[in-house]
């Protein structure tokens, strides 16, 4: 059974522990933000099933280590690129069309604060104030300046316009967690030869996604030996799948 600890993203105490909380859940809100929590899951992942799979799928071929030495490598190198310039794109159109919602509700704010003014005040009945209070909320957003296109944004359209995301820092990380991720597989054909190599693969391969599925479980408060499974599971069906099509391909071909 776990702890509460591992169930809460903190325990009750003091006001430092409940500050240093905050802390970790603005960090955490700030990464999803940016979008380099995103970039980072599917690199690593990306990484250690893609290598892996081609690392299997040239053993079950009878390819030779330099070969799987090879196109490991070249498999590293060209996902890595692949993944940072994938995930520059999609973060660069989010962040756009962001800006451009963004700038629909300013001029929303500008030309008809009335009907934005309703749009809250419904919005805030909804979320459980009473009437009164949601018309005097309403009222109070649209008399700040400043802060009125950030309450308005995020209440009526769900977005944060202090957070649009940063298609370098989504880059950034997905190219280096895939390399680090594809190295996994095939840093032991670097090490040993044969059925050595393989089974070295499989293993750090298996241990990295083990830690990997249960650190985001943990972080997204669930079961941290369910998502570990969960994330042995996917892998462990690919790369069999995989040595299982290379060795029937090198048998046809031998």
């Amino acid at each position: 059974m776990q702890s509460s600890k591992d169930e809460l993203p903190y325990s009750p105490g003091t006001d430092q522990d409940a500050d240093a909380a905050e802390r970790r859940l603005a960090q955490r809100s700030h990464q999803l933000g940016q979008g380099s929590a995103r970039a980072a899951v599917l690199g690593v992942n990306d990484g250690l099933v893609t290598n892996l799979c081609l690392v299997l799928g040239l053993a079950g071929a009878s390819a030779s280590p330099a070969a799987v030495q090879l196109a490991g490598f070249a498999s590293l190198v060209a996902g890595a690129f692949s993944m940072a310039a994938g995930e520059w794109i999609s973060v660069l159109t989010q962040v756009e069309l962001t800006r451009g919602v963004l700038a629909a509700m300013r001029d929303l704010l500008s030309h008809s604060p009335s009907s934005v003014e309703r749009r809250l005040r419904e919005e805030f009945v909804r979320n459980g104030y009473r009437p009164d209070s949601a018309a005097r909320a309403a009222r109070d957003v649209l008399g700040h300046q400043d802060g009125r296109l950030r309450v308005a944004s995020r209440a009526l359209l769900g977005i944060n316009p202090d957070e649009p995301g940063s298609p370098k820092i989504a880059a950034a990380f997905s190219l280096v967690l895939f390399a680090l991720g594809a190295a996994v597989p095939l840093l032991p054909w670097f090490l040993w030869r044969g059925e050595a190599a393989v089974w070295g693969s499989v293993v750090a391969t298996a241990l990295a996604a083990t830690v990997v599925g249960g650190v985001l479980s943990r972080s997204s408060q669930r079961g941290v030996v369910r998502g570990a499974v969960r994330q042995l599971v996917v892998l462990t069906a690919a790369a069999g799948v995989t040595f299982a099509l290379g060795r029937l391909v090198g048998t046809s071909l031998a």
